[in-house]
């Protein structure tokens, strides 16, 4: 929503919280028997693991919104491209013609594809990852035919 190594694309994905260790059916009986280190000690790398993810997901976030805005920027200059109305646009559009109210992401990516970024979105099933790829065509209508 990763091409972290990229600076020509753009990708973008739904925040979704890291585990923070597993646990497993028999955790009463440890408590029967005391504290069980190597428990703790795996748990504790799980913990850092998903921290780390947690970072690196971030990080790659961050970028991935720097290269869009940069876009955004160099299309206002030699296109006249403004992000707010085709936005509103699109919004307005889907609304108008689907019903659905689009997410942020949705149009991040929609934007991505009017740009000409490369995206990846992540995210779980019933998302809405095919509405992006019909929201340009609502800020373009003199592409559909």
């Amino acid at each position: 929503m990763d091409m972290a190594d990229s600076t020509s694309a753009t990708s973008h994905s739904v925040e979704a919280p890291f585990g923070t260790g597993s646990t497993s059916s028999s955790d009463s009986d440890s408590d029967l028997e005391g504290p069980n280190p190597e428990l703790d000690t795996a748990e504790s790398s799980d913990d850092d693991e998903a921290s780390e993810g947690a970072v690196r997901h971030r990080q790659v976030r961050e970028q991935s919104y720097a290269l869009l805005e940069a876009a955004r920027k160099e299309a206002q200059s030699k296109r006249n491209h403004n992000s707010t109305s085709t936005r509103d646009v699109m919004t307005a559009e889907c609304v108008k013609r689907t019903g659905f109210t689009s997410y942020p992401e949705q149009l991040d990516l929609a934007e991505c594809m009017l740009l000409g970024l490369d995206a990846t979105c992540i995210t779980p099933t019933g998302w809405g990852k095919t509405l992006p790829f019909v929201l340009p065509l609502f800020a373009c209508p003199d592409k559909i035919t």
